[in-house]
């Protein structure tokens, strides 16, 4: 272990009271006996095309209300609600046009509005209307680092500014050292406890920081110090059980009101094999999806129940980020490309999803099985179905699809309609 549990987690407090352990373990439990179950799992993959995700640089995802897939990528803003269609600056929009096509952040927010942010700037697409600010007065720094939704709140952290959190149509501005008592400059992440309602976020200069959940004005107290020579940063996720996952490239760690903070480990040890962790995800059953250079893991209980690697179907070992929907899908990003794998819904239903891979037009469908040999028991077997990719698709059809997407943009602003 490169940075040890005592660097990380040197000042870190326990208070209140605790979060659904008991519920999350049965939770997780019930997961790992559907994964082992007689359905099979499946992967889908979608490589970089005019018709599929428009790039593999992939630097943030959000899910809208009606379950659509927003992915921010470096070459545009990808939609996916099965199909893709993606938005660039050249793209006409009712209202204007995406400020670049080079996407930081994206979120939703409670009313289903779009939130994008870019290297200059952030705009909301609010149905037909796209709201633009690029103004300083609302913004201190263009640069949005990212966006996260918690309630009815949006908080948007940019730049070495600190963070904005915009409610009911107001902005506020918490100054790094000012009275909230944000002790950061560069917010990096940020997540929320749904138990305590705690919000926590995580600086690339001075550790973690929580603003406990009250009636009394926003103070913020510093959670974790700084880790000297972390690069990366600590990013933070929540448990939808209560409590929140800290991690870095090597280390895991869960806090929870009341429970203090304890070092994640699973077996076999990702330490030991020196797996480096670039993403983590927490599905809605509570397990845990880690995006490391050793390929995909997912963890419950306190063992590896998966492992997915190049040989699996995922294409590459190096998976870089990893995301989980509301209808249990995982997805996850290699250099070549946008793939999601089935889970297990919150109420225990598997789904029956394949492994559909782009391939040149007119070739027949196939179908391989591969049998994961270092996968642990009870994996079930990884089946692999490849479907012939479209080819460049007509004008028409894009139009079309697209349009179903702008017409539900402009639903949100008018659902009685």
């Amino acid at each position: 272990m490169k940075e040890s549990i005592s660097a990380i987690g040197r000042d870190g407090p326990g208070r209140g009271r605790g979060g659904g352990a008991t519920v999350r373990a049965a939770a997780v439990v019930l997961g790992v006996l559907l994964l082992a179950g007689p359905a099979s799992a499946g992967i889908t993959l979608y490589s970089p095309s005019s018709s599929s995700i428009a790039s593999a640089g992939v630097l943030d995802f959000a899910e809208g209300m009606n379950g659509e897939i927003y992915v921010a990528t470096d070459g545009g803003l990808s939609v996916f609600d099965d199909g893709w269609v993606t938005l660039r600056t050249t793209t006409p929009l009712a209202n204007g046009s995406i400020l670049s096509s080079h996407i930081l952040a994206v979120e939703t927010d409670h009313r289903g509005f779009i939130w994008v942010g870019y290297p200059d700037g952030l705009q909301i697409l609010a149905g037909p209307e796209i709201i633009t600010i690029r103004d300083q007065q609302f913004l201190k720094s263009l640069n949005i680092n990212t966006l996260y939704r918690n309630g009815d709140e949006m908080w948007v952290a940019t730049g070495s500014s600190g963070v904005h959190r915009w409610r009911n149509g107001t902005w506020h501005h918490v100054v790094p050292w000012g009275e909230e008592g944000l002790g950061a400059y560069e917010v990096r992440s940020i997540a929320a406890d749904p138990d305590s309602g705690a919000l926590y976020l995580a600086s690339s200069d001075n550790g973690v920081w929580v603003a406990w959940a009250g009636q009394g004005p926003l103070r913020f107290t510093r959670l974790l110090a700084h880790v000297p020579g972390e690069s990366t940063g600590t990013r933070i996720r929540s448990d939808p059980f209560g409590g929140i996952y800290l991690f870095n490239r090597t280390t895991i760690l869960r806090y929870a009101d009341g429970e203090g903070i304890r070092e994640v480990r699973f077996t076999p040890d990702l330490v030991a094999a020196d797996v480096t962790i670039y993403d983590m995800a927490i599905a809605r059953n509570g397990m845990i999806w880690l995006a490391t250079g050793n390929g995909i893991y997912g963890c419950a209980d306190g063992k590896v129940a998966v492992h997915l690697m190049a040989g699996d179907g995922i294409g590459t070992d190096a998976v870089k980020r990893i995301f989980a929907d509301r209808q249990g899908r995982i997805w996850f990003v290699t250099t070549e490309g946008v793939g999601y794998l089935p889970a297990v819904l919150a109420e225990g239903t598997p789904i029956p999803v394949y492994i559909g891979e782009t391939a040149v037009a007119g070739t027949p469908a196939a179908t391989i099985t591969i049998v994961p040999g270092d996968l642990p028991p009870p994996t079930p077997l990884i089946s692999v179905t490849i479907f012939p990719g479209p080819g460049e698709p007509p004008q028409d059809s894009f139009s079309g699809f697209f349009s179903s997407i702008l017409r539900r943009l402009g639903e949100l602003s008018h659902p009685g309609r």
